[in-house]
């Protein structure tokens, strides 16, 4: 055989590897994406159109698969023809290991420090970039799942090595030490790396190992499995029928064709089919990530393809999402006609007529940290997990579709402060995260006590005072801000509250803001007091629900010292939660956080309750959110503000109206910014008893009344609804400059 076709073979042989190789992997994932689509309730068409789009991205990988190993096969054989085995490596490794003498065993080491010597530098070039993706939210979840990702990355590079390891068989044949043989060698890195691992898994367990991503070594073990399979039968051996032969290299060409067809003809209603492939396990997430920016050619945050929908891939300013300008002959957001009646939004207030005329009086907020409204028997839960906020409240206004603005403390608290989205507050020009508020912004704080109020915020939790100090702005009085060693501050916050206000002297000019946290997820869990004896099941469910007795035992004691400094007098009092908390299995298996990573339902649905002088008591079904905490507290006081974006809820108090104003909910991360990312990276908005989710490219509609679980998308079944709650977003992201998926 000539040099010319012993170099053709080498190559073929390589490119057979790869493809396989990719093939295996695509089996894994296509069952690992099935898995996902059955857990999710998809229906089967579109969970069968995921996979053939998954299929197109494996026919990518496949194609440059293939021509990295056809290089390296050329490399290694050389002048000589090889096989597959050898390629693999596995005759060499099988070889090694049983070898007793010194130069197999210097042979072996050497192509081992090779490897490892390329695994280590792969993984010095990805430390940095693991640096910068684990700045933009700093939270253990997201740091060890950067981490895992960028470590598999790393272990993927490392690949690039593997021509060095088959031919630096000599590189140690002169040094004289005789060495342990191979297999001995390789027991102690292998024994010796996986007592670093579960040591490193063991010391990091309460805040971030219990968070670590089993999905990729599952995924790996399973993909190692199938490979053996694969290559345990080889379809390419002469021994293999013809017509089955036919038949695999038939299904490893068509497949992906038919995959990279369909995405581009993938209509808009389908457009759900991304969600499958964005939770992928596996090369199909990556792939497909890399098309939507390869192809987004307007940077608009939308693509052509993929039932993205996008009607001008080149104009930036016409996408799904974008706000169709009435009667201007242009479709900006590509429904296929230009909107003739345009959505008029009422202006939100805080200086509604109010009887008895507004006046000075005590305020109260409560907040509680990470309490969803259906786990408490106020809302119609089973378990009494505050029964003593159930009392009180039945002389108050409950508001039942009450919405937190954002999923998570750093996203909510801010409105609750402020009366203000995040995405129009002021911001630092460079924000860093957390530390993102410019000079600027107001907090009630500031407003009421330039209206001869004494501010005084109690927090039990040094969250605030480490990363998010600034809405303590305008507090005269800052008492508490700490957490115990074994994270319970309630009674502590209960007594700074009651002494703080019996040192005001009864005063009517006095917003007490008093904020419990016993409730969060804690490094260690939901531990509930040792005193007390949890609901039974032994889940974090079980225990987060007996911590909400604990805390309300703490807030019954508030209500009562507050009713004994003050008697009769009128009052405001509210009480409400930054966020919720969900335990469903969406959230606990997929997102693996139970908050701060959706807008859904379950993690935004919060209690809102008011007792004031101005009607009750009553329960109402206007949908209310907590960035209307400000402008009612102001309304009920008559002190007017600028900037003020909620909407006040005096005239539910007093008459049970519903104006039927639409909310918005936002994930908004400043920190974004300066990388050129956008910083809404979620919206949602909710009218009447539907709410329309827009993430990235996809909108999804939802009846979360009937549907709380919203595991059914009604985008294709009623697209009039998706183009009027779209365009109500975007009038209700008029006032903000990041109203566009994109940074402008």
């Amino acid at each position: 055989m000539s040099l010319r076709d012993t170099i053709a073979a080498n190559a073929r042989c390589g490119a057979r590897l790869g493809i396989r190789i990719a093939t295996a992997a695509f089996v894994v994932d296509a069952a690992v994406l099935a898995a996902g689509a059955f857990r999710r309730g998809t229906e089967p068409p579109l969970a069968a159109l995921g996979v053939l789009l998954g299929a197109g991205a494996y026919g990518v990988v496949a194609v440059a698969l293939g021509a990295l190993f056809a290089l390296g096969a050329v490399y290694v054989g050389g002048g000589r023809e090889i096989g597959p085995a050898a390629l693999s490596g596995v005759s060499h490794l099988r070889r090694l290991l049983g070898a007793t003498d010194g130069a197999a065993c210097r042979s072996f080491a050497a192509r081992l420090v090779a490897a490892l010597l390329a695994l280590a530098a792969a993984v010095a070039a990805a430390v940095p970039c693991a640096l910068a993706a684990t700045e933009d939210v700093r939270t253990p979840l997201y740091t060890v799942a950067i981490a895992c990702a960028i470590s598999l990355g790393a272990i993927a590079a490392s690949a690039a090595a593997w021509p060095v390891w088959m031919r630096t068989g000599t590189l140690l044949s002169r040094i004289a030490p005789r060495l342990p043989r191979p297999a001995i060698q390789l027991g102690i890195l292998t024994g010796a790396g996986a007592v670093a691992g579960a040591s490193v898994v063991a010391a990091t367990w309460s805040s971030a190992g219990f968070a670590l991503p089993w999905r990729g070594p599952i995924f790996a073990l399973a993909l190692l499995a199938v490979g053996i399979a694969w290559f345990a039968f080889d379809p390419g051996r002469r021994r293999a029928r013809p017509l089955l032969r036919r038949a695999l290299l038939g299904a490893r060409v068509l497949l992906p064709i038919a995959g990279l067809a369909s995405g581009a003809l993938l209509p808009r209603p389908l457009s759900s089919v991304n969600d499958l492939l964005a939770d992928a396990t596996g090369p199909i997430a990556g792939i497909h990530g890399l098309a939507e920016r390869l192809l987004d050619f307007d940077r608009d945050g939308y693509l052509s393809i993929l039932g993205q929908g996008d009607c001008a891939p080149r104009d930036r300013t016409r996408h799904p999402a974008a706000r169709d300008v009435p009667n201007d002959g242009i479709d900006q957001n590509c429904s296929g006609e230009d909107r003739r009646n345009a959505i008029h939004m009422s202006r939100a207030r805080h200086d509604y007529p109010a009887t008895p005329r507004p006046a000075a009086m005590p305020i109260v907020l409560v907040t509680v940290d990470s309490v969803s409204a259906p786990d408490l028997d106020l809302y119609g839960a089973k378990r009494r997990t505050m029964p003593a906020l159930a009392r009180w409240a039945e002389s108050a206004v409950v508001f039942e579709r009450a919405f937190a603005v954002g999923p998570s403390t750093r996203l909510a608290v801010p409105s609750i402060v402020t009366g203000r989205y995040m995405s129009s507050m002021r911001h630092k020009p460079k924000p860093q995260t957390h530390g993102a508020w410019a000079k600027g912004n107001t907090t009630i704080a500031e407003i009421l006590s330039r209206h001869g109020y004494a501010t005084i915020a109690v927090v039990g939790d040094s969250y605030f005072s480490k990363t998010l100090r600034w809405v303590y702005q305008g507090f005269g009085k800052q008492l508490l801000d700490w957490k115990g060693p074994d994270g319970l501050t309630a009674p502590a916050v209960t007594d700074a509250a009651l002494g703080a206000l019996r040192e005001a002297g009864g005063a009517d000019r006095v917003f007490l803001w008093a904020h419990y946290a016993d409730a969060h997820l804690s490094g260690s869990g939901y531990a509930p007091p040792p005193d007390m004896t949890p609901f039974p099941g032994g889940e974090p469910k079980d225990e987060h629900d007996t911590k909400l007795l604990y805390i309300d035992g703490q807030i019954d004691r508030l209500f009562a010292g507050i009713a004994e400094i003050y008697g009769d007098r009128p009052r405001l009092v509210i009480v409400s939660a930054d966020h919720g908390e969900a335990f469903d299995e969406s959230h606990v298996k997929k997102a693996k956080a139970r908050h701060a990573w959706d807008l859904s339902t379950a993690v935004t649905h919060i209690p809102l309750v008011v007792s004031s002088p101005y009607g009750g008591p009553r329960r109402t079904t206007r949908l209310a959110s907590n960035i209307d905490i400000v402008p009612t507290i102001l309304n009920a006081v008559g002190i007017t503000a600028k900037g003020i974006e909620g909407d006040s809820l005096v005239p539910t108090l007093l008459t049970g109206a519903d104006p039927g104003r639409p909310i918005l909910q936002q994930m908004f991360y400043p920190e974004y910014i300066a990388r050129g990312k956008p910083p809404l990276s979620r919206v949602a908005v909710r009218v009447g008893t539907h709410v329309l989710y827009r993430h990235h490219a996809g909108f999804h509609l939802f009846d979360y009344v009937r549907d709380p679980g919203e595991g059914r998308n009604l985008s294709a079944s009623d697209p009039s609804r998706v183009e009027d709650l779209a365009d109500t977003m975007q009038a209700m992201l008029a006032g903000s400059p990041w109203a566009d998926p994109q940074p402008r």
